[in-house]
């Protein structure tokens, strides 16, 4: 099964050196895989450094979350898509965790607790991360930063 990894990206330059090194790790060898990294008319170094790391590049102009991730999927090659944020790091192991329970047929997809960068770590985002589970728990409803 080929993996698809999408990134929405807006000036991420000072996180997105660090998500890519994480996500290229975490890829075993043996997956078929590919990074698309989703510009979203970055003015910063965003888009030279998606292509320094070997991500294939794309542009959406609009300012839409939902769109920015779409336009990736559309350009995606793989059977599955894992959509990450900018400022996330990727642990080994968690492709291929998130591959086994994908080809489990009554899987229609899921999301994957994540860890941030440390200057992310504000204390408004801590407190934050503390109360996502519980909210999210109650709505039914799962984070964002790592999704397929």
């Amino acid at each position: 099964m080929k993996l698809s990894v999408v990134i929405p990206a807006f000036n991420e330059e000072r996180y997105l050196p660090t998500t890519l090194a994480s996500i290229n790790g975490a890829l075993s060898s043996g997956t078929s895989s590919e990074v698309i990294v989703v510009d979203n008319q970055s003015t910063d170094a965003t888009a030279r450094i998606a292509a320094d790391a070997g991500a294939r590049l794309i542009v959406e102009a609009e300012r839409n979350i939902g769109k920015v991730r779409n336009t990736g999927a559309a350009a995606a090659f793989g059977e599955l898509i894992v959509f990450i944020d900018a400022d996330t790091l990727v642990k080994p192991g968690v492709f291929e965790k998130i591959m086994r329970a994908a080809a489990d047929a009554r899987c229609l997809g899921g999301s994957v607790a994540v860890e941030y960068e440390a200057e992310f770590r504000r204390l408004w985002v801590r407190w934050f991360m503390k109360l996502w589970p519980l909210l999210g728990k109650l709505m039914r409803m799962r984070g964002g930063a790592l999704q397929f």
